[in-house]
């Protein structure tokens, strides 16, 4: 396993972003702190940077919301967002685990939970993987 991760001092990543595991057939992103409308907004051609650089979108992307302190309604609109550009890898999977309650009642009022892969565990979402081939 590789891993990567960054510090809170690094400009050049998003502040929500803890680290990423590459572990062969899939990444782990371990993701922190506020994801409201104001950080991912600020933060948008960074995390696109970060996707490009270790090309995220070419394996299962599983994200980690266990460290997430704060989101809101722009989350899940940036969520549908990253779920359209990662559709494009039809094989892929873009699983999200350990998300907030407050997160999981936005995408239940705006209709999208369907949409998305949400598992309760990072074992349920290796689970899905494995299921998935």
């Amino acid at each position: 396993m590789k891993k990567m991760v960054f510090s809170d001092n690094d400009a050049s990543v998003p502040p929500y972003l803890g680290t990423i595991e590459d572990h062969g057939n899939y990444f782990l992103v371990h993701l922190k702190g506020s994801m409201d409308m104001k950080s991912l907004e600020a933060n948008r051609s960074k995390m696109t940077a970060v996707i490009k650089k270790f090309d995220l979108y070419s394996k299962n992307l599983l994200c980690s919301f266990q460290k997430v302190t704060r989101t809101d309604t722009a989350t899940v609109a940036a969520l549908i967002s990253r779920l359209s550009d990662f559709g494009v890898k039809k094989s892929n999977q873009l699983i999200f685990f350990n998300i907030p309650d407050e997160l999981k009642t936005y995408m239940e009022v705006t209709k999208v939970l369907p949409y998305f892969r949400v598992c309760g565990t990072l074992e349920d979402a290796l689970k899905a993987i494995a299921d998935h081939v």
